[in-house]
């Protein structure tokens, strides 16, 4: 199993646990209320949604500032977690948060290829 594989994996136990949020309007709730811990956001997202996530992340970040990465395909991820193509989730969980910013602070694509 890859790295890659391992991390997609997270996002399925984290939304069978209910600590996932996905789509745009759901992620930028989750960053404006402070209750996101990580976001990330696929390498296919549109520049006006990833713009829109930045805002919400810079406006929020004066209270609860959340890591952010870019990982992954919005089909993959969209199939992983059981919903249509996601270009965008936001971890709202401590635990998975810290978790999960392990797996993509250690991932690199090259080892993949």
């Amino acid at each position: 199993m890859t790295a890659e594989d391992k991390i997609y994996g997270m996002f399925g136990l984290m939304q069978r646990a209910g600590k996932l949020v996905s789509g745009q309007d759901a992620v930028r709730a989750s960053l404006e209320s402070g209750k996101a811990k990580v976001v990330v956001v696929t390498k296919d997202i549109s520049s006006n949604t990833l713009d829109k996530i930045l805002k919400s992340a810079s406006d929020s970040a004066k209270n609860a500032p959340a890591a952010m990465y870019r990982f992954g395909d919005s089909e993959v991820l969209g199939d992983r977690i059981g919903k249509r193509a996601r270009t965008c989730v936001a971890v709202e969980d401590e635990g998975f948060a810290t978790g999960l910013a392990q797996m993509l602070d250690g991932y690199n694509e090259e080892d993949e290829a």
